[in-house]
């Protein structure tokens, strides 16, 4: 491999310094941007067809799905400081 002394950002015997590549580091994230905001009016298309009971039952199992994604991620960021 390259020697220790040539990391990304720092000029190397080659010439000057690389930029990251943005591209495959943003895609992912617009991917699931696109994704999240796509889900509202499906949920608002779905929730306009069902009928009242069945959207209590929606609500309630969105709440407790929203719980548990929320202790996910507080989950994973104090595995992050500890580790």
């Amino acid at each position: 491999g390259p020697p220790s002394s040539h990391r990304q950002g720092q000029p190397g015997p080659q010439g000057p310094p690389t930029a990251p590549r943005l591209l495959p580091r943003a895609a992912p994230l617009f991917a699931k941007m696109l994704l999240g905001l796509g889900m509202g009016p499906v949920g608002t298309v779905l929730a306009a067809r069902l009928g009242d009971a069945h959207g209590g039952r929606r609500r309630a199992g969105h709440g407790w799905l929203s719980a548990a994604r929320r202790m996910h991620r507080r989950l994973r960021r104090s595995a992050q400081l500890a580790g």
